[in-house]
C-alpha cells in the first residue's frame, strides 16, 4: 500500500519516468482577461495549422490547469489560452511538459473598463459573483464595484507570474496589450519567435485578416482602445487601483498602472 501512495505522489510531482512524456508542442497563453488573448491565439492557430485546445475542466475553473486533459492531448500538437495563476501546481505540470507560457498583460485601468462592458452583457464572472442588479447601477458603482473585487484577481496573476520569473522557475515571455495595439503582427512574430518559429510578417499579416473576418463571439475583438480607464476614471478611483499594489513590496507593477 505504501508503495501505492508513493506512486501516486511521484505522478503528481512528475517525478515518474513514465509520469513524465517526451517533449511535445503545447503552445500555452495565460492573459490578463481583456488583453486580447482571443485574437492572438487565433492568428497563432492559424499561422501554424495548429487547434486550440483547452487543458483546463472549465471555463469557470481556469485558474488550474486540468492533466487529465492534457495527458490526453500528449500526441498532439495545439495552442492552448486560459486565464491561468502561476500557483505550485500549475508550475510543475507547464515545467514537466517542458511549455514555455507566454503572458499577456493590459494597463489595469483599462481592463476595469473592458471588464464592465463585457460583465454588463453576460453577468457572469468565474472569480466573483455579479450581483443580479450589476446593470442598475451607474457606471461609477459598476467601476468601483470591480476595482475592488477583479483588481486583487489580476495583481494575484501578475505578481505569481513575475515571482516565478524572478526565480527562474519557467522560462516566461511577458506581452503588454500597449505594445500589441501599437503593432499586433510584430508582437505576433516575437510571440512566435519566443515559441521557436520563425513566420513572415506576410504570412501573419494574412492570417490576421482571416481571423478578423470570423464573427465577433469567436474572434473576441472588443473596441481595441488604449488608455480608455484615463478618461473614464476619476483620479480617486485611479489611485484605488495604484494603492492596491503597494502590498507587493517585491514586485513592479508599473507596466500595468499609468
Amino acid at each position: 500500500m505504501k508503495n501505492i501512495f508513493k506512486y501516486i505522489e511521484q505522478i503528481r510531482s512528475g517525478n515518474s519516468q513514465s509520469a513524465k512524456p517526451e517533449f511535445q508542442e503545447f503552445l500555452f497563453i495565460s492573459a490578463f482577461p481583456k488583453s486580447g488573448s482571443s485574437f492572438i491565439s487565433l492568428v497563432i492557430s492559424d499561422v501554424l495549422n495548429l487547434p486550440i485546445l483547452d487543458v483546463v475542466y472549465s471555463h469557470l475553473r481556469e485558474q488550474d490547469l486540468y492533466k487529465p486533459l492534457i495527458e490526453e492531448y500528449n500526441s498532439k500538437k495545439y495552442v492552448s489560452k486560459h486565464h491561468t495563476l502561476a500557483t505550485t501546481p500549475n508550475i510543475e505540470i507547464l515545467q514537466n511538459y517542458n511549455v514555455r507560457p507566454v503572458i499577456l498583460t493590459r494597463k489595469l485601468p483599462d481592463v476595469i473598463i473592458s471588464l464592465r462592458d463585457h460583465i454588463s452583457k453576460t453577468l457572469i464572472w468565474p472569480h466573483f459573483y455579479v450581483p443580479n442588479d450589476f446593470n442598475k447601477w451607474d457606471n461609477n458603482q459598476q467601476y468601483n464595484f470591480l476595482i475592488d473585487l477583479a483588481v486583487p484577481w489580476y495583481l494575484f496573476f501578475f505578481a505569481s507570474w513575475k515571482n516565478t520569473e524572478q526565480r527562474g522557475d519557467l522560462s516566461l515571455l511577458f506581452v503588454e496589450y500597449e505594445n500589441f495595439h501599437k503593432d499586433k503582427a510584430i508582437t505576433i512574430q516575437n510571440i512566435l519567435a519566443f515559441m521557436g518559429y520563425k513566420i513572415s510578417l506576410e504570412k501573419i499579416l494574412d492570417s490576421m485578416e482571416k481571423v478578423s473576418q470570423l464573427p465577433p463571439k469567436q474572434n473576441r475583438l472588443n473596441k481595441a482602445e488604449v488608455y480608455r480607464g484615463k478618461k473614464q476614471l476619476s483620479d480617486n478611483q485611479l489611485s484605488k487601483i495604484s494603492e492596491k499594489t503597494k502590498h507587493y513590496t517585491n514586485v513592479d507593477f508599473s507596466s500595468i498602472l499609468y
